[in-house]
């Protein structure tokens, strides 16, 4: 329903809107561009205000580990972003559901390998990131703490929650197992190892 400025309580479906702008010859769609303002920053001594807006958050993680074979199950896991006006509920959900599926697997599966300086797993065969069979359980809280610089309130969400996604996952396992796990990536063969070390001590 689209609303007008002037009169909050009288409105229009926006179906009815985009049809009579169809059939007048006007344009159904139109880009519009977002310059954020100029920040205080001295390039010289590097001191400065050089972001417009921070966006916080903290995610929550209960996982299951497979003792035997290391391999880890997220069975819940909580986002709760500071990320400004939500403008686009959907997308910033899709947002980070899959940055946190990234972050899963930035702390679970993925390891570059070189040796010599050559990379030796080039390929996805060799190189594991998650799929879409992967995905876990996310479920997101925004908080909407408004920027007056951004557009419409907003801050953005970007890829904090990669990373706040990574650490929960490897803090949940670490919990799990009761040993102090702190080196990425946490692959089913490091935990294996760290379980038979905990074992032989």
């Amino acid at each position: 329903m689209a609303l007008l400025k002037e009169n909050h309580e009288v409105g229009i479906p926006l179906s009815q809107v985009a049809t009579a702008a169809y059939w007048s010859g006007f344009p159904l769609m139109h880009l519009s561009v977002y310059k954020a303002p100029e920040s205080r920053y001295d390039h010289e001594t590097h001191q400065g205000e050089i972001y417009i807006a921070y966006n916080y958050g903290t995610h929550f993680m209960e996982v299951e580990v497979d003792t035997w074979t290391g391999k880890v199950k997220v069975l819940k896991h909580l986002a709760c972003h500071d990320i400004g006006r939500v403008i686009n509920l959907l997308g910033a959900e899709g947002q980070v559901e899959g940055a946190s599926l990234m972050g899963v697997g930035f702390a679970h599966l993925e390891e570059l390998l070189v040796k010599n300086g050559i990379v030796v797993n080039p390929n996805f065969s060799d190189y594991w990131i998650p799929t879409i069979q992967d995905r876990i359980p996310t479920e997101s809280i925004f908080v909407e703490d408004q920027n007056p610089n951004g557009p419409f309130g907003a801050k953005g969400i970007g890829e904090p929650p990669l990373a706040g996604a990574a650490a929960a996952f490897v803090n949940a396992v670490s919990d799990a197992l009761g040993i102090p796990l702190r080196k990425l990536p946490l692959k089913p063969q490091a935990i294996v190892e760290a379980l038979s070390e905990k074992t032989e001590r």
